[in-house]
This record gives C-alpha cells, structure tokens and sequence, in this order.
C-alpha cells in the first residue's frame, strides 16, 4: 500500500513537473507570439505612417493599426500648445464615423493645480490606463463627451449625464523630449482595457509622433515654397508695374511736354511779331486772340493735372445744385467749340423729353462732356460728324457721345479710363493730349453716383461713350458765384490796390492792367517789402501771391490785417497753389477769394467792379 502511495505521489509530482513545464512553455510561446504580433505592428506602423504626409492619414492608419489589438470605439488626437496651455482636437472618430474636429472645443490646461485627465497625462509626459471614466469624471475637471449620434456634451456640470465611454487609454506624444500632443482611445465597455493596451497603443504613439513630424515639415516646407513663390510672382508682378509705371511717367513727361510746348509756340511767334508790329498795329488782332487761346489751353492742362491730383488724394469737393441739363450741354459745346470748328465737324446735339433737371456740379459735369467732345473732335477725321443724344431713362439720366472717328482697339477697351494710358500709333499720339481726360470723366461722373462705358467696334468704325447719372433729390438753384463775389465788395469806383508777387512782370503786369481799368495800383515784390508798402499805402484792396519769399504769402497776409488804423483791406489770393487745404489756409486768415494763376482778367474785374445798388 505505501508503495502504491509513494509510486501515485510521485506520478503527481512527474505530472506536475510536466504540467509546470508545459505552462512555462505555453507562456513563453505566448508571450512570443505577442512579442511577434507587437513587432509585426510595429512593423507596420512604420511602413504605413512614413508612407503620407497627411496628419489625417497618419491619424486614421494609427486608429486602423491600434484597433487590430485594442478594442475602441472611439479615438481623439489632440495637438497641445504649451505657449497658450490649450488642447485642441486634430482627429475625431467615434462609433465608426469620422467628425469634424472643431466639434469639441479647446480645452485650457492648467499643469499646476489642473484635476483633469488629458492634464494629468501632460503633466506627468507618461501614458494612463482609465479603467473606470465615469467615476474619474465626477473626481473633478473639464470633460466632454461625444454621443453615438455625434452630439456633443459638457460633462463639467453636476446633474450632466455619465459619459458613454467606460474606460480610456491616454498616450502623449512628444517631439524633442516635450509633450505636444495626446492619443486618448476609448471603449465604451467596462474593463475592457487592460496593462498590455496601454504597452501597445505606446508603442504605436512612438512611430505616429515622428510621423506627424515629418508630415508638420513638410506642409511648413511647402508653406514656405508656396509663399516665396507667391513672393517671388508678386516682385516679378511690381517689377514689371513699375517698368510699366516708368514707361508710362515717361511717356506722359515727354506728352506733356509737347502738349504745353504746342500752346508757346504761337505765343512767342505772337510776341515776335507784336515786337515787330508797325505804329497802326496790324497785328494786334491776329495775336490778342491767339496769345488769349494758348493761354487757355496752356491753364485747361494744369488743371486737369491739378484735377487728377485732387480726385487721387480723395479731396476734390462737388458743390452740387439744381441745374438743367440743357444748360450743361451748352456750356460744354461753348468750351469744345474751338476744336470742333478746327475739325470742321458737323455736330449735332439731340435732348429728348422735354426739361431735365439735376441735383449735380454743373462745371464738373460740363468738363465731362467737354472732354468727350474734345476727343470725339480730335480723333475724327475733318468733316466727320459728331452727335451728342441725352434724354431720361426712369430715374436716370442717359447722355451718349457718338463719333465716326479713329475708334478704339479691343484691347484697349477695358483700359481706356485709366490714368496716364499710353497711346499708341493706332490712336495717332500726334492728335494731342495728356491721356488724362477720360480718366477725369469717369472719377466725376462716379463722383456724381453714375457710371460710364465706351463702346467701339474697332480701329476706324467710331467710338460711343454713354453716362448714366443718378437724378437725385432737387436742389435750390444757387446764385452764381460771380455775383456773391461782388456783392461782398466795397462800392467804390476807384481802388488803392497793392498787388504782391516775386515774379516782377507777373506783378507790374497786373498793375498795369488795373491802371488802364481806371485803379491806383502799387507793387511789392516781396513779403516784407508788402508789409511795409500796405503800412504807407493803406491799400482798399490786396492781391497776394502766397508763394513769397522771406515772408509767406499767409504771413503777409495776416500782419496786414493787423496793422490797424481803419478797416482791413480785402485780401484776394492770386497764386499757383489751388488745393483744398490751401483754399481753407486762405479763408481761415480772412481772403475774400482765391484765385489760381492763370487768372482770367475777365474774372479778376468782375470781382473788382462795384456792385450794382438795390433796386427798389
């Protein structure tokens, strides 16, 4: 019997010995297999996340590689941004379906006193094992939870419903030893995590970072491709705005200087002639006309410059009234009437519909429809007919200029209005101008809260310019600016005027003027020379020059105001300085006017002349 005892127990202990080996040698072979499973994942991490440049490439491959070992029904990777302490979403898949990640919101991280989840895992830069969420949740911290249904809730509020998922897995990743982002994967049953899905997803993170790190420069390296290029075009682009720039200043000096020396032509052939005029003056009649034209022509080029000037600094003012269309259309066929019988040009002007009234700058308006005609006038052909159509079109205004002329190319078309436009030989640069006309007629005509188009078939068929301009409300119509200039003036027949200039024939000039029309004129060719001429001379009235030497003009201007003894004399501004600002500079030290050289003498002795008396 103790024999049969002594042989079963050492059978057990055989079998045990066996069984034990067996054990050691089934772990062995699992944890071999598992070592291989691992490896083969791994394996694959790397060949799949080196293989895209695309962080959600990457971020779905880790997702897909994970999910083959660790069960999840849900998956969030999350960028952290230590220099404003914030986690922002990347990733978002839950049950099966990609979200936007911009569902959840960006989470503050505070790593000194935070409670929460994602905080602890930065804090501490090593992986968590959560094997119970909900009871984490309600130890404190920020939480949100994404629903079957793709439904976002905040979780932070006491009476908040428990989360859905059950157990989570939180992995940092990090690039030069510094935490910048989380993998968190999350199971929506109980327990279903263990040690060994911490170690795996781990080892998953590690291929996954370097990854995103690669994919991170390239899209910098491709940033900064596409910017230099975006750079690199944008300098090709200036450079050749300002070739085209260059090209056109230079194109424009050398019109205007044509331009202006076409009008001194005849103005010195005029002088030289009067230098040579017989005792009966037979010449006279020939040059006073000529000399006046040029000089008009030679005063219309600088104020279209001054024009564009104004309209390019945003400081050219409308002064708008109610005035009648017809009245426009006559003024504007007055000012191109010169050109137009030059050309011999039969125009014809056709207004439809009775009396058109409009709430607009009548000058501005007339100098748009001038400029039309005068172009339709220079490039046409002599004889070549001219029509000019305006009528009313529901609540606008319809003007159109029509010519037979040269016409336009197409591929000028689009660009006819635009400022400084060099002209080519199929526009015959011969024919004149600065290029700066039509640019003016389209600025006014926005001004007015219209438009304008032109329209041409081609070189030789003729062009048509149509405005279209707003009625607008009626205005009261204003009283011409001529008669309130001399109503604001003295009535005396004969004046003591002190004319102020550093240009000596300008000054002796205009004295000269103002003794044939009856006045007792003196000269200052400087600022202080005026101050102490106006202290002796006591003048009724001064025209000033602003640009003086020693003394500007406003200086001037002021101390004699204030020299007392009577009242002041009127003080009117005769000068080349014609902006806004130096028009308000003149009114704020009391001038009455301010005219811009070349005054037309017509106009200095209308404001000069005594006023009518009442009537009553």
């Amino acid at each position: 019997m103790q024999y049969l005892i002594a042989a079963f127990v050492a059978m057990l202990a055989a079998t045990s010995v066996v069984t034990l080996g067996l054990v050691h040698r089934l772990r062995a072979q699992r944890l071999e297999l598992e070592r291989n499973r691992r490896a083969q994942l791994m394996y694959e991490a790397a060949l799949r996340l080196s293989g895209t440049l695309e962080s959600q490439e990457i971020c779905s491959g880790l997702r897909e590689l994970a999910g083959r070992a660790i069960p999840c029904d849900g998956m969030v990777v999350s960028s952290f941004d230590a220099a404003s302490s914030t986690v922002r979403c990347v990733y978002l898949w839950v049950n099966g379906q990609h979200l936007d990640p911009g569902t959840l919101p960006v989470l503050p991280i505070d790593l000194a006193n935070g409670r929460g989840m994602q905080t602890e895992v930065i804090r501490s830069g090593a992986g968590r094992l959560y094997a119970d969420v909900r009871d984490r949740v309600r130890r404190g911290g920020r939480y949100f939870d994404v629903s079957r249904e793709g439904r976002v809730r905040d979780l932070s509020p006491p009476d908040s419903q428990p989360a859905v998922a059950r157990c989570a897995l939180m992995v940092p990743y990090k690039l030069e030893g510094k935490v910048v982002g989380i993998v968190q994967m999350m199971c929506d049953t109980p327990g279903a995590y263990a040690g060994e899905h911490l170690s795996i997803l781990e080892s998953l993170v590690a291929p996954m970072a370097v990854a995103l790190e690669n994919a991170e420069l390239y899209a910098r390296a491709h940033r900064e491709i596409v910017e230099r290029t975006r750079v690199e075009l944008a300098l090709t682009q200036s450079e050749e705005q300002l070739r085209e720039a260059d090209k056109r200043k230079d194109e424009f000096l050398a019109t205007l200087a044509h331009e202006l020396r076409n009008p001194l032509a005849p103005i010195r052939t005029a002088v030289a002639l009067l230098q040579t005029d017989s005792p009966q003056h037979e010449n006279l009649p020939l040059c006073l006309p000529m000399i006046e034209r040029q000089l008009g022509h030679m005063a219309r080029l600088l104020d279209d410059l001054l024009d564009i000037s104004r309209i390019g600094r945003g400081t050219l003012p409308l002064r708008k009234e109610r005035i009648e269309l017809a009245d426009v259309v006559g003024h504007a066929v007055e000012a191109s009437r010169p050109l137009i019988d030059a050309g011999r040009h039969d125009l014809a002007v056709t207004l439809e519909g009775g009396p058109i009234i409009l709430a607009a700058d009548g000058t501005r308006l007339a100098q748009v429809l001038s400029n039309l005609l005068n172009n339709a006038a220079r490039y046409s052909d002599a004889g070549s007919p001219i029509e000019l159509f305006g009528r009313r079109e529901g609540d606008e205004v319809v003007i159109r200029v029509r010519d037979r002329g040269i016409g336009i190319p197409a591929d000028l078309l689009p660009r006819i209005f635009e400022p400084f436009l060099p002209v080519d030989d199929a526009l015959e640069r011969s024919r004149g101008g600065l290029g700066i006309g039509l640019s003016l007629v389209r600025k006014f005509v926005e001004l007015h809260g219209g438009r304008v188009e032109a329209a041409s078939e081609g070189p030789g068929r003729g062009s048509e310019f149509t405005i279209r301009l707003p009625l607008g409300p009626e205005l009261p119509r204003a009283v011409p600016v001529a008669r309130r200039a001399a109503a604001s003036l003295p009535v005396t027949a004969r004046r003591r005027i002190l004319v102020v200039d550093d240009v000596p024939d300008s000054a002796d000039s205009l004295a000269a003027l103002l003794e044939r029309q009856g006045h007792d004129a003196r000269t200052a060719y400087g600022g202080v020379e005026a101050v102490q001429v106006a202290r002796e001379y006591r003048p009724d009235i001064v025209l000033l020059d602003l640009g003086l030497p020693q003394l500007s003009g406003y200086e001037v201007g002021r101390q004699i105001r204030a020299l007392g003894g009577g009242d002041p004399p009127l003080m009117i501004a005769i000068t080349g300085w014609g902006h806004d600002e130096n028009r308000e500079r003149t009114r704020a030290l009391g001038f009455t006017h301010h005219l811009v050289k070349p005054v037309d003498p017509a106009v200095l002795m209308q404001l000069l002349a005594p006023a009518e008396p009442a009537k009553n």
